[in-house]
């Protein structure tokens, strides 16, 4: 927990509408939730 605390790690489908995802570079999802990821 406080290594989540300390570098802002949020649960997998939880979002803010200014995070990018890390794959497609898109806002609204992460890579986790990427479907160009997925399809890979």
């Amino acid at each position: 927990e406080a290594y989540r605390q300390r570098f802002r790690i949020k649960p997998p489908g939880s979002f803010d509408s200014n995070d990018r995802c890390n794959y497609c570079h898109k806002r609204g999802h992460w890579k986790a939730d990427c479907h160009l990821f997925k399809s890979r």
